[in-house]
């Protein structure tokens, strides 16, 4: 007999990765916010840690950093939405480029 893999055992394998990913990108957050440094954000997550609209929480940031790291339809549009956040931020930066 050939033993073939179940659909669930691969919706398995998936959330046990997913949940490991969401542990260290939540690592990676907390030493960014011990860090708080003050001058301008060098990466994505400087940028959504630094967003003072209260509408991103621990999670809903954790989700945003996993979804780009994992290729699919909205990593774009989500990169060039932080772009424009992050342009609109600091438009010293903004002039830097032109």
């Amino acid at each position: 007999l050939v033993k073939m893999s179940s659909p669930l055992a691969c919706v398995e394998t998936f959330l046990q990765a997913k949940k490991r990913m969401a542990k260290l990108v939540q690592r990676i957050i907390e030493e960014k916010r011990r860090e708080q440094r003050k001058s301008c954000p060098r990466d994505v997550l400087d940028v959504l840690l630094e967003d003072t609209s209260q509408r991103l929480n621990k999670e809903m940031i954790s989700d945003n950093l996993i979804d780009m790291m994992i290729p699919g339809e909205d990593s774009v549009p989500i990169l060039i939405t932080l772009a424009i956040k992050y342009l609109t931020d600091y438009p010293q930066v903004y002039e830097s480029l032109l």
